[in-house]
């Protein structure tokens, strides 16, 4: 998943569907009997856009990457809440430096089109992802392998890239410094490929359902590159759709891997350097009531990392809202402290009022949401606070922040994949994707600590830089991104992992 499009969260689902077909008679065991006519041949599953490409290597949206995800197998793949579980690989081990990991396949894994799937599969894909030829928006997932950014920019050889087959189920991966969480990655991305197909399809490779051969427990059938198939298991739900089926049979709200916040421009808005002054706005807003505005099937949000994540098995951002609850009264509505706050604020800055414009998506959720946060302010401020709005197409709104052309921004971000640092070191002095600026050195140490296979100290670190932004309201996070479906009954183990859905122990009984 590229960084920019983890800026362009989907708000408004299209009934696009794509169609899925078991690689197998029957995926799962069901908890009654049931003969194999009992059981549908394919499930069709809602999408908020058109695919663009079923090569891992080229796949830069939503919902090309959820069809991968179950059409492709990697090493280890994501389950119930996020935790990682055997993919092609059965068992890893990790050298005592952290540098070294060896993964051991398992030897019954086939290509649809019966090649063995094999070691070299994940060598060929690798090489050729990170490989400048290739142009993928993903190399940001292989970075810690070593030579991997090198060969993206030209300066070495796709050969040399950290990884080796020893032998036909053997992998071997070298990395230039400790990847704690690596296994996770290698669940989210970092596909293999059967060098052969690629070679026979060349460019066509994944521009349709025949020109790619899948390892995965589904196989894509019948998208032509540009077809849409409309009927459906499943749907999403909109606001007011939400509100009508809540409690019906079939409703069902999953939990996206996202976080929406404000982010302050320190750079160009000095008036945000100031503490106070960001406490004060974030208590200002009441959460609770901007979820009943937009859907309750949001969550409110006290920490940056989303629900999805977890920290060995564990839930992350329910350990972080625990563990530094200290601090969780600056992500909650308090309107007297936050009068209080911005009184202090004011004298800080030796200023009698502030303004600033706040800019956000012209879509109908986002354009809700900055009229409430507009009134909200204005409310417990008066006129001593002016907040102007500024509602953007997605992709003007994305290119100025980038710029560093905005005083404050409404925005998201969805995990590349769901382990805590993904979220943290995009916060850190000088990273790209940090928009406003912000630095403490406090925090960096934080983040740059948690690089360790120690788990003891990577969990006192983790916690210690999720903290710092809270109490620093470095962002103000304010909700988790839901989303609200329609599930026929019919469909059977359906494990959603915050990422997407994952179909493996998927079946459909026939109605």
């Amino acid at each position: 998943m590229s960084n920019f499009k983890k800026l362009l969260t989907a708000t408004v689902a299209v009934s696009g569907a794509f169609l899925l077909a078991a690689c197998s008679k029957t995926a799962t065991k069901s908890a009654k009997p049931v003969s194999s006519s009992g059981y549908e041949k394919s499930i069709n599953w809602m999408t908020t856009s058109e695919l663009e490409s079923l090569d891992p290597a080229k796949a830069d949206d939503t919902d090309s990457e959820e069809q991968i995800a179950n059409t492709y197998e990697g090493l280890y793949r994501l389950g119930e809440n996020s935790k990682t579980v055997p993919g092609v690989a059965t068992k890893s081990t990790t050298s005592k430096d952290g540098l070294t990991w060896t993964f051991y396949l398992r030897k019954d894994a086939k290509w649809s089109n019966g090649d063995p799937v094999t070691a070299e599969d994940f060598v060929y894909a690798w090489r050729r992802q990170v490989d400048p030829k290739t142009a993928s928006s993903q190399v940001n997932n292989y970075e810690g392998i070593k030579n991997a950014i090198k060969i993206s920019e030209g300066k070495k050889k796709p050969s040399s890239l950290g990884v080796k087959a020893e032998g036909k189920y053997k992998l071997v991966v070298t990395f230039e410094k400790k990847i704690p969480y690596f296994k996770v990655v290698t669940a989210i991305s970092l596909k293999p490929l059967d060098s052969k197909a690629v070679k026979k399809y060349g460019k066509r490779y994944g521009t349709k359902s025949a020109y790619a051969v899948y390892n995965g427990p589904f196989k894509s059938v019948g998208w032509t590159g540009s077809n849409l198939t409309w009927k459906l298991d499943a749907a999403i739900l909109d606001t007011q759709a939400a509100k009508r089926m809540k409690g019906k049979k079939g409703y069902r709200v999953l939990t996206l891997g996202n976080t929406t916040y404000l982010c302050y421009n320190y750079k160009k808005k000095k008036i945000f350097r100031n503490v106070n002054l960001r406490r004060a706005i974030s208590m200002a807003i009441n959460r609770k009531q901007l979820l009943s505005t937009i859907g309750t099937y949001n969550t409110q949000a006290k920490t940056f990392s989303a629900t999805n994540v977890v920290l060995d098995g564990k839930n992350f951002a329910q350990e972080a809202e625990s563990a530094n609850s200290s601090v969780n009264k600056y992500v909650e509505y308090d309107l007297k402290s936050a009068r209080s706050y911005f009184k202090k604020a004011l004298k800080e800055l030796g200023v009698k009022k502030v303004s600033f414009t706040l800019m956000a998506d012209d879509d109908d959720s986002y354009k809700k949401q900055t009229e409430f946060i507009q009134s909200a302010l204005t409310e417990a401020f008066g006129g001593k606070m002016t907040v102007s709005v500024n509602n953007l197409p997605k992709t003007t709104r994305v290119s100025r922040q980038i710029a560093n052309k905005f005083d404050v921004v409404l925005g998201g971000l969805t995990s590349d994949f769901p382990d805590p640092y993904h979220f943290l070191a995009y916060m850190q002095s000088g990273q790209t994707y940090n928009f406003g600026k912000w630095s403490n050195k406090e925090y960096d140490k934080a983040v740059k600590a948690s690089l360790t296979m120690d788990k003891t100290k990577r969990r006192k670190a983790l916690l210690k830089g999720e903290k710092i932004l809270i109490d620093q309201e470095a962002i103000s996070p304010l909700y988790h991104m839901g989303q609200a479906w329609m599930i026929r009954p019919n469909i059977k183990n359906l494990v959603f992992n915050g990422e997407y859905p994952d179909f493996k122990t998927t079946y459909a009984v026939k109605n």
